[in-house]
Formats: structure tokens, sequence, C-alpha cells
């Protein structure tokens, strides 16, 4: 994982660690989706994760609300911003 010179110039701390979490929780459920009995997720969790990254929507191609509302981006998001209290 990088931080780009902007996010460490110009972040608050609570920021860039709401970056970090964000990402990590990417990572971790693409990690769940290829070894689901190494994680404690729901196996509905896995199957909406599996089929939201097969179907990835990204901001620039299909919009603001696609992107925020994906379950991959919603879960990483909630996580992320816990970090931040």
């Amino acid at each position: 994982m990088h931080l780009n010179e902007y996010i460490i110039k110009n972040s608050t701390y609570a920021n860039s660690m709401d970056t970090v979490f964000h990402e990590l929780r990417h990572q971790y459920q693409t990690d769940a989706i290829h070894d689901p009995d190494t994680f404690l997720v729901d196996d509905g969790s896995i199957d909406e994760w599996r089929a939201n990254f097969d179907d990835y929507k990204t901001w620039e191609e299909d919009g603001e609300a696609a992107y925020m509302g994906q379950p991959v981006e919603v879960d990483a998001r909630d996580l992320g911003e816990a970090a931040e209290t």
C-alpha cells in the first residue's frame, strides 16, 4: 500500500488512518473470498463481496452513487470511519 504525497501533506492523522484501514479492509475482503474458512465472515458477505468485485463500479465510469453504494466500499468505509473515533 502506498499513500500518495497529497494524503501525507494535506490530511489529518485520522484521515490518513481512515485511508489505511479502508484499503486494508479491501485486502481482507479479497483474502476472505479466496480462503473463506480462515476468516470469521458469514457466507452471505463472502458471496456479496465476490459478486461485487466481479462487477466493481468505478466513480469515473459509473458515478458516485454506484461507487459509494457497492457492498465492498460500504464495508471498507465503515471500518475506516470507525478508526477515526
